[in-house]
This record gives C-alpha cells, sequence and structure tokens, in this order.
C-alpha cells in the first residue's frame, strides 16, 4: 500500500516542482525586464540622451546650466529636428519628489514653447551626437538650499517606420547650498 501512495505522489510532486521552478523563471524574467525597463531610455530606439552639468554643487543665486547630449547609439542616420529648448520636456524635482517651480521667464518660455515649431533637420550618423547647453536656474527656481534632481525626455521619429517614441535620460542630481554669491562693485 505505501509503495502505491509513492507512485501516486510522484506526479504531483513533479508538477509542483515544475510549477515553482516555472515561477522562479517568470519572477527572474520580470526582474530583469524590470530592470531594463528603468535603463531604457538611456539607450533606446537607437539614440540616447545623456544630461550634465559643469559641477554637482552651486551656490544660490548661482547659474545652473544643463548640458544634453542627444547621441545616435543606432546602426542607420537618425533625422532629429535641431535642438532647442522647445524640443524637450525638462522635470525638476526636490529632493522629496515634489516638483520644483518655473520662474516667470521659463513659465514664457514654456508658453512659447507649445507655439514653437522648428524646420531645420539634422542628421546624426551612427556614432554622432549633437548638444545643446540650456539655462536651467532661468527656467526653474533654484532658490532653495536643496539636492534638485533633473530628468529630460524628448520625442524621436524613428528611422524606417516613421513612428514617434518617448527617449528619456538619465537622472541627475544638483546641489545647492545657502552660500550667497557676493560681487564686489567698487574695490
Amino acid at each position: 500500500m505505501g509503495n502505491n501512495v509513492t507512485d501516486l505522489m510522484k506526479p504531483f510532486l513533479t508538477l509542483i516542482r515544475f510549477l515553482f521552478l516555472t515561477a522562479l523563471c517568470l519572477k527572474s524574467a520580470s526582474a530583469e525586464a524590470q530592470s531594463n525597463a528603468s535603463n531604457a531610455g538611456l539607450d533606446a530606439h537607437g539614440c540616447s540622451i545623456s544630461i550634465s552639468t559643469t559641477k554637482p554643487q552651486y551656490a544660490s543665486g548661482e547659474p545652473v546650466s544643463l548640458i544634453i547630449d542627444l547621441k545616435n547609439v543606432g546602426t542607420t542616420n537618425l533625422v532629429v529636428e535641431r535642438g532647442t529648448f522647445a524640443h524637450y520636456d525638462i522635470t525638476v524635482l526636490f529632493g522629496n519628489g515634489d516638483h520644483v517651480p518655473m520662474t516667470l521667464f521659463g513659465k514664457r518660455e514654456l508658453e512659447r514653447k507649445h507655439l514653437a515649431g522648428s524646420l531645420a533637420l539634422l542628421t546624426l550618423k551612427p556614432g554622432e551626437q549633437t548638444s545643446l547647453e540650456i539655462p536651467l536656474s532661468r527656467l526653474f527656481d533654484f532658490s532653495l538650499t536643496s539636492r534638485y534632481k533633473v530628468s529630460v525626455s524628448r520625442q524621436v521619429r524613428m528611422p524606417g517606420t516613421g513612428s514617434w517614441v518617448m527617449v528619456h535620460s538619465n537622472e541627475i542630481e544638483i546641489g545647492v547650498d545657502n552660500t550667497f554669491i557676493t560681487h564686489v562693485i567698487n574695490p
């Protein structure tokens, strides 16, 4: 009798092992897909956007410039509109995740952005890149001492298909401290 129970249990145990291994594989594949999704914009659809600043820490009131590099990492030519502020969506967050308000100048430029369009096209051959420097502190309020998180995205038309895809940059962190910049007027 004991042998019959064991024989009956073998297919059940085999099924349990199979389901367990399948669940492990699916969990591993899901984790890998999530990891790839978080990095997808850095090298997605044949192009990448990388952002940087000239330094990681600024004094309050010091101009902050954002450098945006759009690179063709694909194998075919990539045709893009010549880069201006109007072609990029810039996100600036405080360290706690709240959105940093735009300056009055930034709000006006954002309104103009929706009206702006460029017919100037630029062809990036494989491996080529174009760079743009944006006066970030003219667009967003960096007057508070804080850590700021900055990221950028842009729509790019894919060669061959003509479809539009959103490409996302890396995220950088910028520190602003309460050191004020002073200028001596008459030495």
